[in-house]
């Protein structure tokens, strides 16, 4: 596993394609001839897992697969990359099964029906995302979150003690700590995508996770607190 940093180009480009799950994307990277697959961190950061098997072959996981061409990521200083390794694969969570084809049609080359588990906020709703990093790209400057993005309910964080906590609830690819907590106050009628993690990568999953299929509005994401890491 190797852990690199997104140049401004790349960075720009997974904020524009959806989330496969909350704070990554699948994605390839040409480096030298040889394909690497991985995941995209927070819209920033790029993690290999060219030893899970489950990421050979097909793409098994989304419709559009990010694209990193070879020289298009920095390398992080070392102290950063000093991270655990990366465990068993599995499928995806239930979500992304019931929005491939629906809500995530935000790109223009995604169409489908609408999935079953869809509705509007109303005043008062909060929503909780968790990242592996404080500067999540998927969090806009202006405080907007992008279209494709996901979160979790106030409810279900309640029983997430810990960014570790956070990487099991939540069945995510990557094993860095999801301990950056970011609050999300959607404005009425924002729509959302919601449904329950399943057994994933070798997790148990079982949270609530909440899709933003168009994002939401500037001013309603804001930055809560840090988590103990395990």
């Amino acid at each position: 596993m190797e852990l690199f940093k997104l140049t401004e180009e790349d960075a720009i480009k997974a904020v524009s394609i959806p989330e496969d799950g909350m704070g990554y994307q699948w994605a390839h990277l040409s480096r030298s001839g040889s394909p690497e697959s991985g995941v995209v961190i927070s819209g920033a950061y790029f993690e290999t897992l060219d030893d899970a098997p489950l990421l050979r072959g097909e793409n098994r996981f989304t419709t559009e697969r990010l694209d990193l061409s070879e020289g298009l990521f920095t390398d992080l200083p070392k102290e950063v990359t000093d991270l655990s390794t990366i465990g068993a694969f599995g499928r995806r969570s239930l979500i992304l099964e019931a929005t491939t084809k629906g809500a995530r049609a935000t790109a223009p080359t995604r169409t489908g029906t609408t999935p079953p588990h869809t509705t509007l906020t109303v005043a008062g709703d909060v929503f909780y995302r968790l990242s592996a990093f404080r500067a999540d790209r998927r969090v806009l400057p202006n405080g907007s979150l992008a279209s494709g993005s996901y979160s979790t309910t106030d409810t279900d964080i309640t029983v997430v003690p810990s960014g570790l906590a956070a990487v099991g609830r939540y069945a995510l690819p990557t094993r860095i700590s999801a301990k950056y907590v970011f609050e999300i106050r959607p404005p009425p009628g924002t729509q959302i995508l919601y449904g329950t993690v399943t057994p994933n990568y070798g997790l148990a999953g079982g949270g609530v996770e909440v899709l933003f299929p168009k994002g939401s509005a500037a001013g309603s994401v804001t930055f809560l607190k840090v988590m103990s890491e395990k």
